[in-house]
């Protein structure tokens, strides 16, 4: 019997419960939807006019294949309108538009919903597979640029909530929320949300007050702030300084970011990365640490930023960061209570001919199981401008190579030539569950760059085109048309630290390929104007989305998750007490149908706060 690859987190108990289950199906040949296009009818009324002022859309995609965008709406008579939709692929459904009453800003209407026009550094669409949260600009008779015209919104259709507003009160202090509002929110699966703000007035001498936001879509509270005591000693500050990455959220309610730790005088003298549930954190690496190899971690490029990160559900977290500089030299670090070294500047680079090493390391993302993807630079006996970059995958001591620059770009007639394919110069690339890799290259010959793509790695050493410019896609007419351009999310937002362009899927980041496989890309068709939203199908689809019922263990209920089912495979539900490398207790096992089934733990033990479901080919 072979077992098939799982992830290691399914269900909390301590919130809305969730399992994710590894898709089965094989790759078979692509299939492309159109989302919305412009001049096609929009939901709610009036024609999809572009997407705003600023680039093309930007679509977002969940676990279920739905997506949401920002866009503007042509009802007629000079009438636009800019708006958020949301759905499948044939069953779009509009959620806000500009115009409309702005729940819990009394007075106020929505004036701009995208990234384009309300503050560009900080406008995004975050989807759950129930949940869109926002950033908006308002417009009132009491509404005054920069002080109260900007927040964010959450909760699911017809549930929208205020989060937060400049100027506003905020909560567990005495402050209200300031000019600088740091809005880059992090949503998880289970419908939490978390973000940093400062606040203004300061409240403390010195110190500026940032706190931490947490919480259930409509109910977040301040969960750390300026002064708090960092696990390893020294108080955290700044963490809601721009110069930082976002907050990270994973669908456990874990969380992680970077302060800086205040100490003496002058009041900053280092920094560092915690992790951990709100009250809990524990510290993953601070400034000058030692790292594994040698060397001491230090600042990149003297900014106060330690590097880049990525987590899972597991708490695991990836590190891309630098050496101390007598080293000169880079690295990607694992970090499951201590680190791990995966790669660092010097290390044999699998996959390429005897003498070429690892020179330059940039952004990390992990899975689900603790799989890591990232991109390198290459040194050695015959690299050149052309063969000198790839991205790699696995876990410590067991890399391999998904692509490298210089080799052929399958399902064409050129070879890949750079990896960071996007407007901002910077690497595209995603993990899902089962070890995929959904990522983004410049194709062309060795003197001249053509077009540019995706293309999808299995995990076990395939790489498959998904879709490339300059070829022609079926429009929403079905008449077949060339197009000179494709967006992921986060080429607009990654200026502004988002890192919406590199993940795996489970760190509350918008998101852009899912575990069934799915991506989401816009594209325009050169010179008419008619943007378009596309998701590509990679494999065939489930059978149907999984849903779970679930009744609180304090009255006694079980618990129970029906999910679709394959032929040949056994589908066991497993119950354990923490996240750990524990065992995992079997509780209720049922071969696949080809049906929905349903299993069901009659009576959890007290210690149960987790479930997952195995797969287990026959």
């Amino acid at each position: 019997m072979k077992r098939i690859p799982f992830p290691r987190i399914a269900a909390p108990l301590c919130a809305a419960a969730l399992v994710i289950i590894e898709p089965l199906s094989a790759l078979a040949d692509v299939t492309f939807k159109v989302v919305a296009q412009v001049g096609q009818p929009a939901p709610a009324g009036g024609a999809f006019l572009g997407p705003n002022v600023n680039g093309r859309f930007v679509p977002v995609l969940n676990a279920d294949g739905k997506v949401a965008f920002t866009g503007l709406a042509d009802l007629g008579s000079l009438d636009v309108i800019g708006g958020i939709w949301h759905g499948p692929p044939g069953g779009l459904a509009r959620f806000v538009a500009t115009g409309e009453p702005a729940p819990g800003a009394s007075g106020t209407t929505f004036v701009a919903l995208d990234p384009g026009q309300c503050c560009t550094q900080q406008g995004l669409v975050l989807l759950s597979r129930s949940a869109i949260v926002f950033a908006a600009r308002l417009a009132g008779d009491l509404v005054t640029a920069p002080d109260n015209d900007y927040g964010i919104w959450g909760g699911p259709p017809g549930g929208l909530r205020l989060l937060a507003r400049r100027g506003d009160p905020a909560p567990g202090s005495d402050g209200t929320f300031g000019r600088g509002f740091s809005f880059f929110p992090a949503l998880n699966a289970v419908d939490q949300v978390a973000f940093n703000a400062d606040l203004g007035p300061f409240n403390r001498p010195g110190l500026d007050d940032d706190r931490l936001y947490f919480g259930a879509v409509n109910n977040v509270s301040s969960v750390l702030a300026d002064g708090n005591p960092a696990p390893r000693g020294g108080p955290l500050i700044n963490f809601a300084n721009p110069r930082f990455q976002r907050v990270f959220l994973n669908d456990v309610g874990q969380v992680l970011l970077q302060a800086d730790l205040a100490a003496g005088d002058p009041p900053v003298q280092s920094t560092t990365f915690v992790t951990g549930n709100p009250g809990s954190l524990r510290e993953v690496a601070r400034l000058g640490d030692a790292l594994p190899g040698g060397g001491t971690l230090v600042a990149e490029g003297g900014a106060g930023s330690l590097g880049e990160v990525d987590f899972n559900n597991a708490g695991q977290v990836v590190l891309t960061a630098f050496a101390s500089q007598d080293l000169k030299q880079s690295g990607v670090w694992l970090w499951d209570g201590s680190l791990t070294t995966l790669a660092r500047t010097g290390d044999r680079a699998p996959g390429t001919p005897e003498g070429v090493v690892f020179d330059e390391f940039k952004e990390a993302a992990i899975n689900a199981t603790g799989q890591v993807v990232f991109r390198a630079k290459l040194t050695g006996p015959g690299v050149t401008a052309v063969n000198n970059a790839g991205l790699w995958m696995g876990t410590p001591g067991t890399l391999r190579p998904v692509a490298l620059e210089g080799q052929p770009a399958p399902g064409t007639t050129n070879q890949f030539r750079d990896f960071d394919a996007g407007d901002t110069a910077r690497p595209f690339y995603r993990i899902n569950s089962g070890g995929q890799i959904a990522f983004r290259a410049a194709i062309g010959t060795a003197s001249f760059t053509s077009a540019k793509g995706i293309w999808l790695y299995d995990g076990t050493g395939s790489v498959t085109l998904v879709v490339v410019t300059r070829t022609e896609l079926p429009d929403a007419r079905g008449v077949s048309r060339l197009f000179f351009d494709l967006e992921t999310v986060g080429e607009r937002l990654a200026t502004a630290n988002a890192r919406a362009e590199v993940g795996g899927g489970q760190d509350g980041k918008p998101n852009w390929f899912n575990d069934a496989g799915q991506i989401a890309f816009s594209v325009s068709f050169g010179g008419t104007g008619m943007d378009a939203i596309y998701v590509a199908s990679t494999q065939s689809a489930p059978l149907e989305p999984p849903r779970l019922e679930f009744e609180p263990l304090l009255a006694g209920g079980a618990f129970r998750v029906t999910l679709p089912s394959v032929a040949g495979v056994t589908y066991t539900l497993e119950a354990n007490a923490s996240l750990g490398p524990s065992e995992w207790t079997g509780v209720a096992s049922l071969p696949g149908t080809g049906a929905a089934l349903t299993l069901e733990d009659p009576a959890p033990s007290g210690l149960v706060r987790f479930y997952r479901v195995r797969l287990d080919r026959l």
